[in-house]
């Protein structure tokens, strides 16, 4: 992963000048600095040269002793390093550490210089680090970085150069050793870093750059989406800040398309494909012909252009030619390119999407039709189509004589010449071509054997051929066998079936054109190429589709109170002034530059608004409903509340809504299953939410309500961008607010009732991170089906289980907390006191326990004595233990176990010291390996065995809870063994047979504190399976 460092910002400081040179010296190290400023200008090397021959001319003349020699020193090697950034000298680079540690040597701590020879003596040791590869070095420029960070505290103008030098040297170390800590510590170093360089700072873009590459580093390593979608929001950022022209624009090309290339390969997301090309269109301009990467370039957007054709059946423009002109006869790539652009191609013919893809004929003969069509070039861009149309014809004739009855291509034969019959039928009307599009699709029937499923298609192509002549000669009987040809196709393209809708729409269609008795004039009443298969419908149709896929199966049509599903929305649609308006216009221009405007059009058509409410008494179902007016039912508390719903979302200007009463089928347990998977994001995608608090009048309080109580409101409250509290009568809560999330009083009331910062409350990521707070925001909230609690977290959590009505409570919250720990290994959820699940010994019976906060401890610290002890005794130990933390795995659960990364501390004797009949508590006291004793209050006795005592007590581990250790640093290393030392929060282990463990659950917090320094290090770091 490339990072960003510039030697002109590595090399930071202005000498110091005291008094006692010679005028000789003066002057001649005033000629060198101007020297070397000039050559920062010019970068004219031969301004360099001289510059470091006045500078060591003027370091003879300072010799030991002199109080200006560490300023000639520290110039000197400067300049050492500009000339090895220039030339890649390795003598050059050696020299400069040689001075720049002698100049150190003379600036003493207290030298108001001390700073800057610190910081670039670390720089040119973590250049040698990164050229010969020395661990040594990288360490030392981290403990030099520092130093030099110590003095350079807030406010210092180099600060933020220390801060973005030392995280570069623990990314550097994160590559090599690949310990999670250390990229940990270059992410917070880089953000600190990047605040002291805000918008208009010149460096400010090589830190965003370098956070963006970190933090997809960490998702490559901890696989935490939010990384991810981080690091590609700041490439973009670096991406706007690098127009072209810029030196570096290509570097945050690659960057950004690597990072969205990650996500697309785990998510699919379109989006994320249609950036990738263009981003690769981009770099292919940086990478003309004749290019050394030219090549290349061309081929990974080839790639990119087939993966999204391959999901779109959308052509490959002139990505494949580019990529054929670029490689001349006889290179080898050049019949990978051919295959590739001709299956392209060849896909969109089938199709019938785009003739424009298609240009006129190349005089050679080919041997198959997709390597002719390769050579139909060089007609579209003149705009005129016809000759196009007449080239492909010409070819797929000369094709089809090449492969006779017989040969194993001429069905393909066949079919490629009816298709581009009927669409120059199409472009120009003449039935000839219908009638001999008719006659090769029956030829291609009588060759494919009957029932055969490759028939499907011929037969469907045949009926839309007939359904055509029909249109324009009325001869009933072409009706007659379009109908009977569509039917035996159908038949063919069973329920489920990818292509059953098509044939099935196109045999309603036939049947609807016989019973009306519409023959030519079906034709004539539309406008020319808006058929029902026209082109251009299909075209809208599929943007239609786009647009609803991930919207509510069903909605509410407002101005008529009818449910409608997905069908019936697009009906309603097609039936709309903005599609009218669509297709006029989509007529009149290009239809793919259009492609914007439709999906805005089809978007503001389809806002709809949801409902957010505390079910009540007779709320209607979907049964209730379906097919009846809403607004003439007779008025219940339910049937009231969706009138008044409905009636709202119509004086806010919209035309759809959804409630979760009515519009999904309870009675489908599948339905109900993709309804509760899909909640969060029905929620999310909604225009608007709506809340009807029917607790609250019109002078009450927003936080009385029940409503924030209830358990499936949690992700009703957190999912919305845009949100309106309406009190009893449907009144707008507070003032006229739009959005009552941007509404700064209203949060603070939402906050107080919930606990949720509003930072969360107007922003929130679904996710596993920070999983404990998730758990304590739901604590205090109730569900009717006590299962519920746990499924109305699926979407808090982005996390899919199935759902099992039925089950026990304890079993689905089991299911989903082991789910959250095998996505995060976060181990904050262990946190809780209480009664243990049958689920699981580690997770609690309810979700209740998760109410009280987890354990705070004090951040104690070490006496100045004891870290000399410990300079002395353990630091060799602590480096020990800390690799063997940093090896760990993250936790995760598997087959109804918890594989768990933790310090153990054995139990070496334990009493029973006190024992309470009327609660039922066992107080004992521990005694373990490394901790102080501590008295532990149980539901249960413990019982020692003939082996010995099979108890432990453990430490949870995180790489969260890992800081760096640095070989010459000694000071991290006691910082970060006397975190080990504060009291922490243990869990109670009993050991069973086969190496398992099961958790002993506890009353209270279990608060261990080790013994001292060695007390920490005599704990074992372990992995545990616990059931």
């Amino acid at each position: 992963m490339g990072r960003l460092k510039s030697p002109l910002v590595k090399r930071k400081g202005s000498e110091c000048d005291p008094p006692g040179d010679t005028s000789e010296a003066v002057a001649l190290y005033s000629l060198a600095v101007s020297l070397v400023d000039k050559f920062l200008k010019s970068n004219d090397i031969a301004d360099l040269q001289e510059a470091i021959s006045l500078h060591r001319s003027v370091l003879d003349l300072r010799l030991p002793g002199h109080p200006n020699r560490s300023d000639s020193l520290y110039s000197l090697a400067h300049c050492l390093s500009y000339r090895y950034n220039e030339q890649g000298t390795i003598a050059d680079l050696q020299e400069a550490i040689t001075l720049g540690q002698a100049a150190l040597e003379l600036r003493s701590p207290g030298h108001s210089c001390r700073d800057s020879a610190l910081y670039n003596l670390a720089s040119d040791l973590s250049d040698r680090f990164l050229k010969q590869d020395t661990d040594c070095d990288l360490d030392e420029a981290i403990s030099l970085h520092r130093s030099a960070l110590d003095l350079r505290p807030a406010g210092h103008s180099d600060r933020s150069d220390s801060l973005h030098s030392l995280a570069l040297c623990f990314s550097y170390r994160y590559d090599k050793q690949s310990t999670i800590a250390d990229l940990q510590e270059a992410i917070t170093l880089s953000r600190a870093a990047l605040e002291l360089r805000p918008p208009g700072h010149p460096r400010r873009v090589m830190t965003l750059y370098n956070i963006a590459s970190y933090l997809r580093d960490r998702f490559l390593k901890l696989d935490m989406d939010c990384d991810l979608d981080e690091a590609i929001s700041l490439h973009r950022l670096v991406l706007d800040l690098r127009p072209v022209g810029h030196s570096d624009r290509l570097s945050s090309l690659s960057q950004l398309a690597s990072c969205l290339s990650s996500r697309f390969e785990k998510l699919q997301a379109t989006a994320d494909l249609d950036e990738l090309i263009s981003l690769q269109r981009a770099t292919l301009d940086l990478h003309p012909h004749g290019h050394h990467d030219h090549v290349e370039s061309i081929d990974k957007l080839l790639l990119l252009v087939q993966k999204r054709i391959q999901r779109h059946d959308m052509g490959a423009d002139s990505l494949g030619r580019s990529a054929l002109a670029s490689c001349e006869p006889g290179n080898p790539g050049r019949a990978a390119y051919l295959h590739d652009l001709v299956t392209d191609l060849h896909s969109r013919f089938r199709k019938l999407q785009n003739i424009l893809d298609v240009q006129g004929p190349h005089p050679d003969h080919a041997v198959s039709l997709h390597k002719l069509l390769i050579y139909v070039k060089d007609h579209a861009d003149d705009g005129d189509v016809a000759p196009v149309v007449d080239g492909i014809v010409a070819i797929a004739r000369a094709i089809l004589k090449l492969y006779p009855t017989g040969h194993p291509d001429h069905v393909m034969s066949l079919t490629a010449l009816a298709a581009f019959l009927l669409r120059r039928f199409q472009q120009r009307g003449a039935v000839a071509d219908l009638d001999e599009a008719v006659i090769l699709y029956q030829e291609v029937l009588e060759v494919c054997p009957s029932g055969n499923l490759a028939s499907a298609s011929h037969l469907h192509d045949l009926a839309r051929c007939l359904s055509e002549r029909f249109t324009q000669l009325a001869a009933s009987i072409d009706l007659d066998n379009a109908i009977k040809f569509e039917q035996a196709a159908l038949a063919l393209r069973p329920q489920g079936h990818p292509d059953h809708p098509e044939s099935f729409n196109s045999l309603f269609d036939y049947r609807q054109l016989k019973i009306r008795g519409q023959g030519a004039s079906t034709q004539s009443a539309c406008p020319t190429g808006t058929t029902s298969g026209s082109p251009i419908k299909c075209f809208i149709g599929d943007i239609v589709l786009d647009v609803l896929k991930g919207f509510p199966p069903r909605l509410l049509d407002v101005c008529t109170g009818m449910l409608c599903d997905r069908d019936s929305q697009i009906a309603r649609f097609e039936k709309s002034g903005e599609y009218n308006d669509l297709l006029s216009s989509a007529l009149e221009m290009d239809a793919l530059a259009q492609v914007p405007r439709i999906c805005e059009v089809v978007s503001s058509y389809f806002r709809y608004v949801t409902l957010s409410h505390r079910w009540g008494k007779s709320e209607p179902l979907l049964r209730d409903i379906d097919g009846r007016v809403i607004y003439n039912l007779h008025p219940t508390d339910g049937i009231s509340k969706l009138q008044s719903f409905c009636l709202a979302c119509g004086q806010h200007r919209y035309l759809w809504a959804w409630s979760d009463t009515c519009c999904i089928d309870k009675e489908s347990s599948t339905e109900l299953q993709e309804a509760i998977s899909s909640m969060f994001s029905w929620y999310r995608l909604s225009a608007l939410t709506m809340v009807h608090l029917a607790d609250v009048s019109d002078t009450g309080g927003l936080t009385s309500s029940v409503w924030f109580k209830r358990g499936w409101t949690l992700q009703e409250l957190l999912a919305p961008r845009t949100m309106l509290f309406f009190t009893r009568d449907w009144t707008l809560y507070g003032d006229s607010s739009s959005n009552h999330k941007e509404d700064s009083a209203i949060l603070g009331e939402l906050e107080r009732a919930t606990g949720i910062t509003s930072r969360h409350l107007s922003d929130f990521h679904p996710g596993v991170d920070d999983a404990r707070s998730r758990l304590l925001w739901a604590s205090m909230r109730r569900t009717t089906r006590p299962e519920d609690i746990a499924y109305s977290l699926l979407g808090v959590f982005s996390l899919h289980i199935p759902v099992l009505y039925g089950e026990s409570a304890e079993n689905a919250l089991g299911r989903l907390l082991a789910e959250v720990i095998s996505k995060s290994g976060d181990t904050s959820i262990l946190d809780w006191v209480g009664q243990s699940s049958a689920f699981h010994s580690c997770f609690p019976a309810t979700i209740t326990p998760y109410q009280t906060l987890p354990l705070s401890l004090p951040d104690l610290t070490t006496p100045a004595s004891t870290r000399r002890i410990r300079k002395l005794f353990f630091l060799r130990s602590v480096r020990k233990m800390h690799q063997a933390l940093s090896n760990l795995p993250l936790a995760k659960f598997a087959n109804f176990r918890l594989i768990l990364p933790c310090i153990v501390h054995r139990i070496k004797a334990m009493s029973l010291t006190r024992v309470d009949t009327s609660t039922a508590t066992h107080v004992h006291q521990i005694h373990a390996v490394g901790l102080a004793p501590i008295d532990i209050a149980l539901s249960e006795r413990l019982e020692n065995v003939a082996k010995g005592i099979p108890y432990v007590l453990i430490r949870p581990w995180h790489p969260n809870l890992l800081h760096p250790v640095v070989d010459t640093d000694d000071a991290w290393t006691h910082q970060w063994l006397s975190q080990l030392e504060q009291p922490f929060s243990a869990l109670l282990l009993m050991e069973l047979p086969h190496n398992e463990y099961r958790r002993v659950a506890s009353f209270s917090h279990i608060i261990a504190r080790p013994t001292d320094s060695a007390g920490v290090l005599k704990g074992e770091v372990n992995t545990l399976t616990i059931i």
